[in-house]
């Protein structure tokens, strides 16, 4: 399975780069923090929200909005940039 991510640029993202080809990684600014991802695969998209000690997870079978979240995805994928040497 091919994997693609959209990361804020932090220095955790390293550690991506044991699982996550290099030019499959791009960054945002430092500012753009959000305590929520998500993985889309097919038509699942699960979400995942990252709270203090523990991480809740929805996941909603349905192809449209796999469909909008992919968009969403790209858009973010085309704002963001190829990540740097480390």
């Amino acid at each position: 399975m091919k994997i693609k991510t959209v990361q804020p640029d932090i220095p955790e993202i390293k550690d991506l780069l044991e699982i996550i080809k290099k030019e499959n990684i791009r960054v945002l600014p430092k500012n753009f923090i959000a305590r929520v991802g998500y993985m889309i695969y097919e038509n699942v998209v699960v979400i995942g929200i990252i709270q203090e000690k523990e991480i809740t997870t929805i996941q909603i079978v349905s192809e449209e909005c796999a469909k909008a979240f992919t968009n969403y995805f790209n858009v973010m994928w085309d704002m963001a940039k190829p990540l740097r040497s480390l």
